[in-house]
C-alpha cells in the first residue's frame, strides 16, 4: 500500500471517482452523496488542485483503499472552488435531487466556511479535515492510521499545528478513531437544521 498525494495524479480522474464511490458507500446518509458520483469526483479533483487543500490516497494495485481530504484554509478553499468549479459542477448533480430541502442544504453548506464563528469555534483552526473515508473491506488493516499520520505530517510541513475535525452525530466509528488518536471534543454545531455535528480539535505533535 502506498500513500500518494493526489496532486501528482490529477490527470487520472478514475482515482477521484473511486474516492466518490467510497464516500457514497461509507457515508450513505450524508448530504454530499445525494449530489452524485460525478459531482463528488470533481469536488475531490478540486481538493487535489487547490493550493489551499490536499488529497491523500491509500492505493494498492491502482485501487483506492481510502482517502483523506484536508483544507489548509477552509474559507480560501471554498473561494477557490466557487470561482473555478461550481458553475460546471452544478450540471453534474442529478435532476431528481433538486428541491426545496436540497437547495436549503446547499446554502447551509456554502455558508458554512463564511459564517461568523462562535466563541467556541474561533480559537480552533482554519485548517480542517473535510472528509476521511476507508473502504469497509479495508478497515482494521491500518489504512486509516497511515492516511491520518501522513496528513498530519503534511500539515506540519505547512506550519499548521492544530486541525479542526467535524463529524456527524451518527458517525461513531469516526468519533472513536479521533478520540483514540488524541483529538479533543470541543463543542457541537448544526450545519444543517436539526442535524448535529461534533467538532474536534487535534493538536499536531
Amino acid at each position: 500500500m502506498d500513500i500518494i498525494n493526489a496532486c501528482s495524479l490529477s490527470a487520472d480522474h478514475s482515482y477521484f471517482k473511486q474516492c466518490s464511490e467510497i464516500h457514497s458507500k461509507e457515508i450513505p446518509n450524508g448530504f454530499l452523496p445525494t449530489l452524485g458520483i460525478d459531482f463528488l469526483s470533481r469536488l475531490y479533483d478540486s481538493f487535489s488542485k487547490s493550493k489551499h487543500s490536499f488529497l491523500l490516497l491509500a492505493i494498492e494495485q491502482n485501487k483506492v483503499l481510502g482517502f483523506i481530504a484536508i483544507s489548509l484554509n477552509t474559507k480560501n478553499f471554498f473561494k477557490y472552488y466557487l470561482k473555478t468549479k461550481i458553475y460546471w459542477d452544478v450540471f453534474q448533480i442529478p435532476l431528481k435531487v433538486f428541491g426545496r430541502v436540497f437547495l436549503t442544504k446547499c446554502l447551509d453548506l456554502l455558508k458554512y466556511p463564511f459564517s461568523k464563528k462562535d466563541e467556541e469555534d474561533s480559537f480552533i483552526s482554519n485548517s480542517e479535515i473535510f472528509n476521511f473515508c476507508v473502504d469497509s473491506m479495508e478497515q482494521g488493516k491500518g489504512v486509516g492510521q497511515a492516511l491520518f499520520s501522513n496528513a498530519m505530517e503534511q500539515l506540519k510541513d505547512n506550519q499548521i499545528r492544530i486541525v479542526k475535525i467535524v463529524t456527524g452525530q451518527s458517525q461513531e466509528s469516526a468519533q472513536n478513531f479521533y478520540f483514540k488518536s488524541g483529538a479533543i471534543l470541543s463543542h457541537k454545531i448544526k450545519v444543517h437544521n436539526n442535524e448535529e455535528s461534533f467538532v474536534f480539535k487535534y493538536q499536531i505533535k
